[in-house]
């Protein structure tokens, strides 16, 4: 079939009862400046996927990925009508990842909504901040890349059965840490109208000393005083230096969007606040022990815990290593360090952004996920993402029926979210109305919220 935009031509094709429309081209950019858009003559063929952005992938620099990796999937079960639209930011760290990863078929099943994944710009060539007049928003672009894509789903998902009114964006890890920053960017409210955010808010939103200080440890990895000298090396030279960029215990927190005063305000959180910014509905939350990978890894806690803090958290590590060694009183070291390294890196950051947009008028269902590991993205893990993985996470649970039955337990809330405006979850009530939370677990149930977190770190979660 073939559908008609304003930029040009797109050829799809059905399969399983969605039609498909892959790699379509929603923007272009040149090396550190921001997109703009991009049309073509004739019928474009999006039967099949284009370039990944950029990125290393396993050892290898280049694989699939090109600077010219600004594309969208577009999944939807019909091309009539105006049906409600679910659009999913990958996660990565702000250096990996793609729109490729996830399986519609399995993420749609039987349900009546259109589903988008986008790419965009990472590692260097997503957020390093140049800091010069014509790379202005440099630390930005990823930001930008995320905000033309929406902007142009906006503008044509009617074309492919979708209702721009009524655009949920769904992010997990560095997916909601964008979405976290992209609510602060006046243009948000024109573009969706509901977010799910999975392990992440608007912690990653680095100052410009931060970001700063992160483009000179780059210079001197990259042996150059001038940062144009970048302009012209070969992409696959700036990832071995943003690998070297971002060894150790604290790679997550390298990158991410910059409070610029031209994309991000300076004073993000505060103008969050603001009912100017983004206002609707929202689901946030996290997963109980978030960092529990460093346990499951092996990390030895007495040997390296205060160096993971200070990787992770920069300048905001002391508060974490007296806020560890307090728990230690009531907690064994390896339990003090994963609650406080899972809390600053985010729990605390959901709940505050909970309660940040319902003081702005949105309607905020929180969560925990609690079911054990309890680990990174578990809610997500466990709902939409391919049933293959669970191997991964249960390895030695034969029945893995519990764990199916509990992953769709939270798809049908999180989709019944996309497709009616709220969780279809009895007892699960929205900040404004009690203050209470989802504990996802087996059984699931609601909770009140006490206590939950740390809660003395600053809003920027990586200081230096």
């Amino acid at each position: 079939m073939i559908i008609e935009t304003k930029f040009g031509k797109i050829k799809g094709y059905k399969e399983n009862g969605l039609y498909l429309f892959k790699g379509i081209p929603y923007a272009v950019a040149e090396r550190f400046k921001a997109p703009h858009s991009i049309s073509w003559d004739g019928i474009l063929d999006c039967t099949h996927f284009r370039d990944k952005v950029a990125q290393i992938v396993e050892g290898d620099t280049e694989t699939e990925c090109s600077e010219d990796g600004l594309n969208l999937n577009i999944y939807t079960p019909s091309l009539d009508g105006t049906l409600p639209v679910l659009v999913e930011i990958h996660g990565g760290a702000f250096q990996s990842g793609s729109n490729q990863k996830m399986d519609p078929h399995h993420v749609i099943g039987n349900r009546k909504f259109v589903y988008v994944t986008i790419n965009y710009r990472l590692g260097v060539l997503g957020y390093l901040y140049l800091g010069k007049e014509e790379f202005s928003a440099s630390g930005n672009n990823g930001t930008l890349d995320q905000i033309a894509a929406l902007k142009w789903i906006h503008d044509h998902i009617y074309q492919f059965g979708g209702d721009p009114n009524k655009v949920t964006v769904l992010g997990s890890s560095a997916g909601a840490k964008s979405l976290g920053a992209i609510m602060m960017h006046l243009q948000a409210k024109q573009y969706f109208q509901q977010v799910i955010l999975v392990s992440g808010a608007a912690q990653s939103v680095r100052d410009m000393q931060t970001a700063q200080k992160i483009t000179d440890r780059y210079k001197k990895i990259m042996k150059i005083n001038d940062v144009r000298d970048l302009l012209t090396m070969p992409v696959s030279e700036l990832l071995k230096g943003q690998k070297a960029l971002c060894e150790g215990f604290g790679s997550t927190c390298v990158f991410g969007p910059v409070a610029d005063g031209i994309v991000i305000p300076v004073d993000f959180y505060e103008k969050l606040e603001s009912k100017d910014y983004w206002q609707g509905k929202a689901i946030i939350g996290s997963s109980k022990h978030e960092l529990t990978f460093f346990k499951m890894m092996g990390i030895d806690f007495q040997l390296y815990g205060k160096q993971i803090a200070r990787e992770l958290f920069g300048q905001n590590a002391k508060i974490a290593i007296e806020d560890a060694k307090t728990l230690m009183t009531t907690y064994s070291e390896e339990e003090a360090w994963v609650k406080v390294l899972s809390d600053y890196m985010y729990r605390t950051y959901s709940y505050r952004l909970g309660k940040i947009l319902t003081n702005n008028g949105s309607t905020v269902w929180q969560y925990s996920t609690e079911f054990l590991p309890a680990c990174h993205c578990m809610d997500h893990i466990l709902s939409f993402e391919p049933r293959a993985k669970l191997e991964k996470y249960f390895p030695n649970t034969q029945d893995k029926s519990e764990i199916v039955e509990l992953g769709d337990q939270i798809k049908e809330a999180y989709l019944s979210f996309v497709e009616e405006g709220k969780p279809n979850i009895e007892n699960w009530k929205p900040l404004n109305q009690m203050h209470c939370q989802m504990i996802w677990d087996r059984p699931s149930h609601v909770e009140m919220i006490e206590d939950e977190v740390c809660d003395r770190f600053p809003n920027q979660v990586y200081k230096l």
